[in-house]
């Protein structure tokens, strides 16, 4: 699998884990629940290391797709924006 795939691989595992824990946040939450986006990563990333046998440097290229997602999440106060920047540039392959 080549880095782009993995990337990719990662945000779908993500979005998947965030939407399982977001169903556990009650709907009148009036701000980002920026915690649950964090264990989510770590869950996924855990996850992934175990099933795929990940080496130190794919995991470093995770942990810079979800800083990056992190960063965006945060200066944008918007998910899918967020979402929407990180896979442009992992489809610009600029998460080597």
């Amino acid at each position: 699998m080549d880095r782009k795939q993995l990337l990719m691989d990662y945000m779908y595992n993500f979005r998947l884990e965030c939407h399982f824990r977001l169903d556990m946040v009650p709907g009148d939450v009036s701000e980002l629940p920026i915690f649950m986006y964090e264990r989510a990563q770590e869950s996924v990333v855990e996850n992934m290391k175990k099933d795929l046998n990940l080496n130190e440097e794919e995991v470093a290229s995770i942990n810079d797709v979800n800083n990056f997602f992190m960063g965006k999440l945060k200066e944008l106060d918007h998910y899918s924006k967020a979402d929407d920047l990180t896979i442009d540039k992992i489809e610009a392959g600029d998460f080597n």
